[in-house]
């Protein structure tokens, strides 16, 4: 799926037997990919469109939704994922924080360390 390593399908665990599925009848795919970069991550010649195996974060959310057959994606970015900059350019911002659902209705959150230059926003 687009690159992704290893794609699966959201089974339900121990208190449901098979995939799980929205209210809608869909099913819910877990698809992780390698590290996501920011214009500003990307070398020379680079897109990020996925073809040298990197993806750009905008890149991969368009092309996830251009996609036939998915309804939505849990990957924020666009007016989300940027900020305008002093000189009006649109500047990335990297994720600080992720939110995962967990097969047992928990929801796990992982709050990414401050970094140089990236600094959490309250």
């Amino acid at each position: 799926m687009l690159g992704s390593p290893d794609p699966k399908i959201r089974q339900g665990g121990s208190a449901k037997a098979g995939p799980v599925v929205t209210d809608n009848g869909n099913w819910i795919i877990d698809a992780p990919f390698p590290p996501l970069l920011i214009p500003s991550d990307l070398k020379d010649g680079d897109k990020g469109d996925g073809k040298n195996g990197t993806w750009e974060v905008h890149a991969l959310g368009l092309k996830l939704r251009q996609t036939f057959g998915v309804v939505e994606s849990g990957l924020f970015h666009g007016i989300n994922g940027f900020q305008a900059a002093s000189d009006g350019q649109l500047e990335g911002q990297k994720p600080v924080a992720a939110y995962f659902g967990m097969e047992n209705g928990d929801v796990q959150v992982r709050v990414a360390k401050e970094i140089e230059g990236i600094k959490s926003r309250p």
